[in-house]
């Protein structure tokens, strides 16, 4: 879940700010807290983000960049590896597919190179005005 992600991310960020033990626990208080808010509304019978959200599978052929991490052979973590891209690396958003995880899709994708596979949308960003299903928009980047 990306609302866990952050809380963790947070954690760890908390962690390295705090300038004496005191402070380091009442900030870690204030995360455990979040967490248990947390749980509380996930046991409620609203719908998932992506649930409300939901895009389809569509034809894309946008410009984007990796976070770097996997290419794979198919839209699943169990697929096997294509290639490595690194962090900041162009690429082509050809499909979304209608595979999830972690409440982003799976993108078919096309590197500088011209070898096509999936990589999963939370390591990557798109250069359009608005949301596709992956982690984000690209900005401050230059072509």
């Amino acid at each position: 879940m990306k609302v866990n992600f952050l809380v963790m991310i947070l954690t760890i960020a908390v962690s390295g700010c705090a300038s004496n033990s005191v402070e380091l626990e009442k900030l870690k208080s204030e995360v455990e807290n979040l967490r248990t808010e947390l749980a509380n509304c996930s046991k409620t019978s609203s719908p998932s983000l992506i649930e409300e959200t939901a895009l389809k599978p569509a034809k894309l052929n946008m410009r984007g960049l990796s976070y770097g991490g996997i290419v794979r052979a198919q839209a699943s973590m169990n697929s096997s590896k294509i290639m490595s891209l690194k962090y900041g690396e162009k690429v082509t958003l050809l499909e979304r597919t209608e595979a999830i995880k972690d409440d982003y899709y799976w993108f078919k994708i096309q590197s500088e190179s011209g070898l096509i596979g999936y990589q999963w949308g939370g390591l990557l960003c798109s250069f359009s005005n608005k949301s596709v299903g992956a982690f984000r928009v690209c900005e401050n980047f230059k072509f």
